[in-house]
C-alpha cells in the first residue's frame, strides 16, 4: 500500500479513538518560545509512540484496544498550549492525540468488560432456567454421548441466571449512550475547538516523518489545510453521529419481563422515545452535519488553490486518482445536501407494490428540528404483554445396546430369526417392520421401553431402533441376546427466553389506524391512515391483532416437535433409562 495513503488512514483512523477531555489552563503570561519547543519534543514523542505502534502491529503484539498508548505526546502537546493556546503544532498534535486516547479511559473500559463479560453468560433477555439439570443418560451411551452435554448445557444454564441475579446493576445500551454523553462528546468538542485555531492559519504544515509511517527511511508527507479541513469534516460528522445516537431512548433499563413491558409501551423512557436532552442533541446533531458539509467544500476550495510543491503532500490532485471532476461532484453532493435538510428529497419507488413508481418526499430535516416524541406512537394503538419461548439445541448420537432373554424349550426348534426395525421422524411420522419365525418376549419388551421412553421425552426428531437375530434354539435352556442399533436426533431445551406480544386495540382492519400526526412533517405529502395505508400498499389482509417479537437472536428455533412439553419433563417419564 502506498505509504501516503496508509499514513492518511492511521491519522484519519484516530478520529474513532475519542479520549477524555482535560480542560486546559491558560497562563497568564504566554511563552510562545517556550510553547514551540514543548510541541516539537511532543512530535518527537509522537513519532516514536506511532513507530512503536506500527511495529507492534507488524508483530502482532497488539492484544487489545488498550495497547495503543499516545498519552505522553498528548500531555506534551497540552503542556505547550498552557505556554500559548494559539500555538497551531499544539493544536493540532493535542486533538489528534486526544481523539486516539479513548482506550485509555477507565470508565469507558469498566463499561465495556462488564458488557464483554455479561454478553458472554448468554441471551440478555434468558428467562428463568427450565428447571433442573436434566441428567439424562441413557445406559447404553458411552462417556461421549451427546446425553452427557445435556446435563452440562443445563449446569451452565443454572449459571448463567445465578451470574444475572448476582449482577445488581448490568450493563444497559443506556450505559453506553451516558458513555457517548460523558466522554465521547466532550472529547469531540475539545478536538474541534483545537482545530478551529489551526485553520485560522493558511499557511499550516504538520509533517509526517518516515518514522511515523513506521519506516524511518521512507519520505516525509505533509498535512496542510487540505488535511486539516477533512479532519474537521469527520470530526462533526462523528459529533453529529454520537448525538443522534444519545436522542432516543434504545436499551431498556433491565433483562426481565418487568422492564420489557415498561420499555416497549408507550411513554417517556421507552424504546424509541427522546431520552432527556435529546432534542437538543438532534439540533446539535444537525448543525454538526451542516458544518461537515462546509469543511468538505473548504477542503475542495483549499486543495485548488494550492501553487506550492505537491510531491510530499498526502491529498493531491493527478489524473488517474484525484481529479477536478472528482471535485467538482464533491461540491456537487454537499450542496444537494443542505437541499435536502430544508426542501426534503424526492424518492421514486414503487412503495405499495402495484408495479409502477410512485414519488415520496421525505423531509429528513423535520426529524432534527421537530423530533419524533416517542416513534411507537405511530403504531395503532397496543398494549404489551410477555411471553416465554424456548432456544434448542441438536444432538445426533448412535450406540449400541444389548438386550437378552432366555427361553427353555421342551424340544429341538432349529434355526429361527427375529427382526424387528422401528422409524420415527417428527415430520413423517412413524413406521414399524417385524419379520420374525418366532416370539422372544424378553426382546419385545426391551426394544418397546427403550423406544417408549426416548419418545416420551418430547425431544426427539429422528429415532430409529432395530435388532436382527438368528441362530440354533437347542431343547432346554437357551441364553440369547443380540445388539439393538439406536440413531436419534434430540432437538434439546438450552434455555428459556422472552417474547414482547404487542396486542393492537383495533378489532378490525378500519379501528386499525396508524397515528401519522406524530410524524411532525417527515413525510409531508402524507396526513391521515387513510394516505398511509393507501400509500404504502395495506389492505385488510394485513391486519394482525397480535404482533409477537421474538428477542432471542439467531435461527429460527420454533420447529415443531413430537407430542409431549419439556416443562412437564421429570425423571420418572425417563425410566428405566435414567443415569443418576
Amino acid at each position: 500500500m502506498n505509504k501516503k495513503i496508509l499514513t492518511g488512514i492511521l491519522v484519519l483512523t484516530g478520529l474513532l479513538y475519542i479520549g477524555c477531555e482535560e480542560t486546559l489552563t491558560e497562563a497568564d503570561d504566554l511563552d510562545p518560545v517556550g510553547a514551540q519547543t514543548k510541541a516539537e519534543q511532543a512530535t518527537s514523542a509522537l513519532e516514536n509512540e506511532l513507530f512503536g505502534f506500527i511495529q507492534d502491529i507488524e508483530d502482532d503484539n497488539i492484544s487489545s484496544p488498550a495497547d495503543v498508548d499516545l498519552t505522553n505526546s498528548n500531555s506534551l502537546y497540552k503542556e505547550a498550549l498552557v505556554l500559548n493556546p494559539n500555538n497551531s503544532e499544539a493544536n493540532f498534535g493535542a486533538a489528534l492525540t486526544n481523539m486516539m486516547i479513548f482506550t485509555q479511559d477507565q470508565e469507558v473500559q469498566d463499561v465495556f468488560d462488564a458488557w464483554e463479560a455479561f454478553v458472554d453468560t448468554g441471551s440478555m433477555f434468558v428467562a428463568d432456567t427450565l428447571g433442573p439439570s436434566l441428567g439424562m443418560v441413557l445406559p447404553f451411551a458411552g462417556n461421549g454421548s451427546a446425553f452427557k452435554a445435556m446435563d452440562k448445557r443445563a449446569t451452565a444454564t443454572s449459571y448463567l441466571n445465578l451470574y444475572r441475579l448476582a449482577v445488581s446493576n448490568p450493563p444497559t445500551l443506556g450505559d453506553i449512550q451516558d458513555i457517548v454523553r460523558d466522554i465521547f462528546l466532550p472529547a469531540l468538542e475539545y478536538a474541534s475547538a483545537r482545530l478551529d485555531l489551526v485553520d485560522d492559519s493558511t499557511h499550516f504544515v504538520f509533517t509526517v516523518t518516515g518514522k511515523m509511517q513506521g519506516d524511518a527511511a521512507e519520505s516525509s508527507v505533509e498535512f496542510d489545510m487540505t488535511e486539516v479541513y477533512i479532519m474537521e469534516t469527520g470530526i462533526n460528522l462523528l459529533y453529529a453521529f454520537c448525538n443522534a445516537a444519545i436522542a432516543y431512548n434504545i436499551g431498556p433499563s433491565a433483562y426481565d419481563s418487568t422492564a420489557i413491558i415498561g420499555f416497549l409501551s408507550e411513554g417517556a423512557g421507552s424504546f424509541l422515545s427522546l431520552r432527556t436532552g435529546g432534542a437538543d442533541n438532534l439540533l446539535q446533531a444537525k448543525s454538526s452535519l451542516l458544518a461537515a458539509a462546509d469543511q468538505l467544500d473548504s477542503a475542495v476550495y483549499f486543495l485548488r488553490a494550492e501553487s506550492d510543491d505537491q510531491s510530499d503532500d498526502l491529498i493531491v490532485i493527478q489524473t488517474g486518482d484525484l481529479e477536478e471532476a472528482d471535485l467538482d461532484s464533491v461540491l456537487k453532493y454537499t450542496g444537494e445536501f443542505r437541499d435536502g435538510f430544508n426542501d426534503g428529497i424526492v424518492f421514486t419507488e414503487d412503495f405499495n407494490g402495484d408495479d409502477a413508481d410512485q414519488d415520496l418526499t421525505i423531509n429528513f430535516g423535520s426529524l432534527f428540528t421537530s423530533p419524533i416524541t416517542d416513534v411507537k406512537s405511530l403504531l395503532p394503538t397496543y398494549t404489551v404483554s410477555v411471553g416465554r419461548d424456548t432456544a434448542y439445541d441438536w444432538e445426533w448420537e448412535d450406540s449400541v445396546v444389548t438386550f437378552t432373554d432366555s427361553l427353555d424349550l421342551p424340544v429341538y426348534l432349529g434355526w429361527h430369526s427375529f427382526n424387528l426395525n422401528y422409524s420415527y421422524s417428527a415430520d413423517g411420522g412413524e413406521s414399524f417392520y417385524y419379520d420374525s419365525s418366532l416370539t422372544i418376549p424378553g426382546f419385545i419388551e426391551a426394544f418397546n421401553t427403550l423406544k417408549d421412553s426416548m419418545l416420551a421425552t418430547g425431544m426427539v426428531e429422528y429415532l430409529h431402533v432395530s435388532i436382527n437375530w438368528n441362530g440354533e434354539l437347542l431343547a432346554g435352556m437357551n441364553y440369547l441376546s443380540v445388539e439393538a442399533y439406536v440413531n436419534w436426533d434430540l432437538r434439546i431445551p438450552d434455555y428459556a427466553y422472552y417474547t414482547a406480544i404487542l396486542t393492537f386495540t383495533a378489532a378490525t382492519y378500519d379501528d386499525w389506524i396508524f397515528r401519522v400526526e406524530n410524524l411532525n412533517g417527515f413525510l409531508p405529502e402524507i396526513t391521515s391512515d387513510a394516505e398511509f395505508k393507501d400509500f404504502f400498499g395495506f389492505t385488510a389482509a394485513d391486519f394482525e391483532k397480535e404482533l409477537v417479537m421474538d428477542l432471542e437472536f439467531g435461527e429460527d428455533l420454533h420447529k415443531a416437535r413430537p407430542s409431549g412439553s419439556i416443562e412437564g419433563l421429570t425423571r420418572s417419564r425417563l425410566a428405566p433409562w435414567l443415569y443418576l
